[in-house]
């Protein structure tokens, strides 16, 4: 989840009240006009007198935030990295079971000691799910976590040679399908990467 706020933006010659919303990959805004900066399409952040000024291909946009401009700036600036959105700490036990995707081993490997195997007491065990049946070891996978901790399973988005995926998550997007549960609570958050 991102940020949002009542402001008022300035792109160019129009100003408008609205409300800015800044996401996983974009700032947008909506108001009398609308917006939508890609971060990755930012060339500079500032922030003065309360004000977030954006510069990127489309030009400069400002967003009068008050006291919120320099959270938002930090956020742009320095966004958490997947591992810190799982929430993987130093030092956590970490399972990944059937992982394909050695960009994210990598970054795991990073942060913590990860296991190959399952055993007891697990803060957090990760499954690539690209066939049905592996949901059927979902369970008992979730009897080896520790009392706090996190159970996620993924599907790997579709490919030139796969166009079409197995089995699609609950909301029908495909991509990384994460599911958590801590202590008896279930929630079921979504990460599309």
């Amino acid at each position: 989840m991102g940020l949002e706020a009542d402001c008022t933006a300035t792109h160019g010659r129009r100003k408008s009240g609205g409300r800015a919303y800044f996401e996983t990959d974009n700032l947008i805004f909506r108001g009398a006009f609308r917006l939508a900066i890609p971060i990755t399409g930012m060339t500079a952040v500032r922030v003065r007198g309360g004000r977030l000024t954006v510069q990127f291909s489309g030009g400069t946009a400002t967003f009068a935030l008050g006291a919120h401009a320099p959270k938002w700036a930090e956020k742009i600036l320095h966004p958490k990295s997947l591992i810190d959105k799982l929430g993987v700490k130093p030092g956590d036990k970490v399972a990944a079971v059937g992982i394909k995707d050695a960009d994210f081993l990598d970054k795991l490997r990073a942060r913590t000691d990860v296991r190959g195997r399952v055993t007891t007491g697990h803060d957090a065990i990760f499954v690539q799910a690209d066939r049905r049946s592996v949901l059927s070891r979902l369970d008992p996978l979730r009897r080896a976590l520790a009392r706090r901790a996190v159970c996620g399973w993924s599907r790997p988005k579709a490919s030139r040679r796969s166009p079409k995926p197995m089995f699609w998550p609950e909301d029908g997007k495909p991509g990384w399908w994460m599911s958590k549960w801590c202590g008896s609570q279930r929630r079921t958050p979504h990460t599309n990467s």
